[in-house]
């Protein structure tokens, strides 16, 4: 009788297992590098993220990451990168981090400061 219910909950148990997020220390290898709308944006300080293990650069603030919770969706891995940033033209303005990374096929994602703002990117090929 307790190996028949154990049995019937362990499908569930094993759900939330693959559902659980993950936390890192840092942005994962493959987030990493620089991150524009298009090809001809990479170039542009205007428009690119740089996104390094432990920092952000973006065109209005400069981040530090605390840490990365990646979460398993059904369309795939969403990441959201957690920490402090600062105004990169007045440093002593700061505010929270909560970069979400939404990866897609082909090298692109859709990153924002909350998912209202979000907007599509392609990482850019090394060396940009």
């Amino acid at each position: 009788m307790h190996k028949g219910i154990l049995l019937s909950l362990l499908p569930a148990m094993m759900l939330q297992v693959a559902h659980a997020d993950v936390r890192h220390e840092s942005f994962p290898t493959g987030l990493q590098g620089v991150w524009a709308p298009n090809a001809e944006s990479c170039q542009s300080d205007s428009t690119r993220i740089t996104i390094n293990e432990k920092t952000v650069q973006a065109p209005k603030v400069a981040c530090a990451v605390d840490y990365v919770v990646e979460r398993a969706v059904p369309n795939g891995t969403d990441y959201s990168g957690r920490g402090s940033c600062s105004n990169r033209s007045n440093p002593d303005e700061k505010s929270f981090m909560n970069m979400i990374i939404q990866l897609h096929a082909n090298g692109q994602a859709s990153i924002g400061m909350n998912f209202d703002s979000m907007a599509e990117y392609q990482h850019c090929a090394s060396g940009q």
